[in-house]
């Protein structure tokens, strides 16, 4: 839904995305395990990323979300998407993605994320994903908001 929302208003909606795990092996804000296995999903999905296929990589991962995700899933999902697969596996096996992930979690934790998803439009936290329409209301107000600070 997201990719539609920036082609309806390329000039005027900018998607960033950070990830922030359900899974206490790296989120330590969680009082309870809620995904496992999501930590590694998301570095997997910022190895995806140091090759350009961060969204693809993504969206896969987020239609079979039900799923605790192991790392020859993750492999395959990599493969899917056409990723080198040596350089997606010694990306996964330095762990230098587990800083990028830790920063997001940090930035989640400070300014209250408790859902995924969360977004941040503007600087208002929004848990959940509005309908297209609430989010036609949103831009047109945040642009209405931009105009008249002018």
């Amino acid at each position: 839904m997201l990719h539609k929302l920036v082609e309806k208003y390329p000039n005027d909606v900018r998607v960033v995305f950070h990830a922030y795990p359900l899974d206490n092996e790296c989120n330590p804000s969680l009082p309870r395990q809620v995904h496992a296995a999501s930590c590694l999903a998301s570095y997997a999905a910022e190895c995806a990323s140091e090759q350009g296929k961060f969204w693809e990589f993504a969206d896969r991962l987020f239609a079979d979300q039900q799923r605790e995700f192991s790392r020859p899933d993750l492999e395959v999902h990599a493969g899917a998407v056409g990723l080198d697969i040596p350089r997606f596996n010694a990306c996964m096996n330095s762990g230098q993605t587990k800083g990028i992930v830790r920063k997001d979690l940090e930035e989640g934790i400070r300014i209250g994320v408790n859902a995924t998803p969360t977004l941040v439009i503007n600087g208002h936290v929004v848990e959940g994903l509005p309908t297209p329409e609430q989010f036609d209301t949103i831009v047109t107000m945040e642009k209405q908001r931009a105009t008249a600070r002018k």
